[in-house]
């Protein structure tokens, strides 16, 4: 499945809900400095932060803080997902790619995380590059909390929608 179809899993949290308090907020919810238009928010049980960095912040390094930062922390990084096992992460693959509307490539890169009591980080990066003359955008982190029992919760209200749909 392709990375891209993850990201749009992950965005649930992105929808208009409560702000997620700055002194309550997981400390998996990492935001790396120099970040600027901070998005907090929750939805049902999930909690996520979603920023964008400054051009001058290189990805692989993005990459390289947040995972440093996590594993001081005790997290462990998936080379399979937890949400959807079978499917390799970034860590194993890479950064994906793909282009968009014939004139921008888009770069992605995602990961979960698990802490020892089962709590699942979801990262996600993004930007964007011209096709023409390679001129990028910003780097968007996209990461999402996702507790021991969101998918228990979600089998006993009936909701199946756990599988992302990549048809």
């Amino acid at each position: 499945m392709p990375a891209i179809l993850l990201f749009g899993y992950y965005l649930i949290g992105c929808v208009p809900g409560p702000a997620v308090d700055c002194n309550t907020a997981p400390d998996e919810l990492l935001i790396l400095p120099g970040a600027r238009d901070i998005q907090k928010q929750t939805l049902d049980d999930q909690q996520q932060v979603v920023y964008v960095l400054p051009r001058d912040y290189s990805p692989d390094d993005a990459v390289k803080a947040i995972s440093k930062q996590l594993a001081q922390r005790g997290w462990e990084p998936a080379e399979e997902s937890f949400v959807f096992p079978g499917m390799q992460t970034s860590r194993v693959e890479g950064w994906g790619s793909y282009t968009e509307g014939g004139t921008r490539r888009v770069y992605q890169w995602w990961s979960e995380w698990q802490n020892p009591i089962g709590e699942t980080a979801a990262y996600i990066l993004e930007y964007d590059c011209t096709l023409s003359d390679e001129e990028c955008s910003d780097v968007r982190v996209s990461v999402t909390e996702i507790p021991t029992d969101h998918f228990e919760h979600r089998q006993k209200r009936g909701d199946n929608d756990d599988e992302p749909n990549d048809k």
